[in-house]
């Protein structure tokens, strides 16, 4: 039992955790925790630290401004923010091309971050296998197109499976923005279960929309995943752009305009949107 220094009164706007609030309670500190699992109105946040707190811990999520610190000018000492940065190294896996001149440039712009003092640890990108890239990574980020068996020579359907799932950490998440099937969806419900992975974060699902009764939306997961609407190319920009380098919109009509006037010498393989490149006229 550490000795109390003084009692000091402390208001947190979220609940970071028992054993961090712990570590105050042990030194003799009151310390108050905003249950609800929102944001405190502003008013509240006021409201206590006119109270005289003698610190305040928060969230990216609170309104932190002038009326704050004028209000605690007497008393309020400090203000902690729940909130880091990371600068997270980089695994890379890619069944089909290895780009090493992007990671090389991307490793020369880390060196010069460190170099001028931007971060204090040097970080790298490189290229491993896909195992090693897993159980490797705290977050796995999927970005692959839908390949079937057959259908080339680097499938990626189920490429997430029960034997895959388990090469991650158990302090791993996985976020899929790519396509639903790239999951193998029961593997993955039984490692949320099973505690073999942290977490994941859904765009995609092998049948969309995700179905009312998809072992996915089962209660005692809900803190473990979240299931999104495969909007993540939903920005205005992505889905209405004409310019094909940028905009879904775009890609689409100059397909039919590569496809209908014959450009690319009437060749769909070398129609850059042209997904289908076996097909012939």
């Amino acid at each position: 039992m550490v000795e109390p220094v003084t009692t000091f009164r402390v208001f947190a706007t979220c609940d970071i955790g028992k054993e961090a609030f712990d570590l105050l309670r042990k030194r003799g500190y009151e310390v108050e925790v905003y249950s609800d699992p929102g944001p405190p109105p502003n008013s509240l946040i006021l409201e206590k630290v006119r109270s005289g707190i003698d610190a305040l811990i928060t969230t990216l999520r609170d309104r932190i401004d002038a009326e704050v610190f004028a209000a605690g000018s007497q008393t309020l000492k400090v203000v902690a923010q729940y909130a880091v940065g990371f600068d997270v190294d980089f695994l890379c896996y890619d069944g089909g091309i290895e780009d090493h001149e992007f990671a090389r440039r991307i490793q020369e712009a880390m060196d010069v971050r460190f170099q001028n003092g931007f971060t204090s640890e040097w970080h790298t990108i490189r290229y491993v296998s896909f195992e090693t890239a897993l159980r490797g990574a705290d977050f796995v980020s999927v970005h692959v197109p839908l390949v079937r068996e057959g259908e080339g020579k680097n499938p990626t359907y189920h490429l997430f499976n029960e034997k895959t799932l388990r090469w991650m950490k158990p302090t791993a998440f996985l976020v899929n923005t790519a396509r639903g099937a790239v999951v193998d969806e029961k593997a993955l419900v039984d490692a949320l279960r099973e505690g073999v992975i942290a977490g994941a974060a859904l765009d995609v699902y092998e049948q969309e929309p995700l179905p009312a009764d998809s072992p996915l939306r089962d209660a005692k997961l809900e803190n473990r995943v979240r299931l999104f609407s495969h909007f993540a190319s939903a920005g205005r920009v992505t889905r209405l752009s004409t310019n094909p380098n940028k905009g879904m919109a775009g890609r689409c009509v100059q397909g039919v305009i590569d496809v209908l006037e014959g450009n690319y010498g009437g060749n769909p393989a070398n129609m850059p949107y042209v997904v289908n490149k076996e097909a012939s006229f």
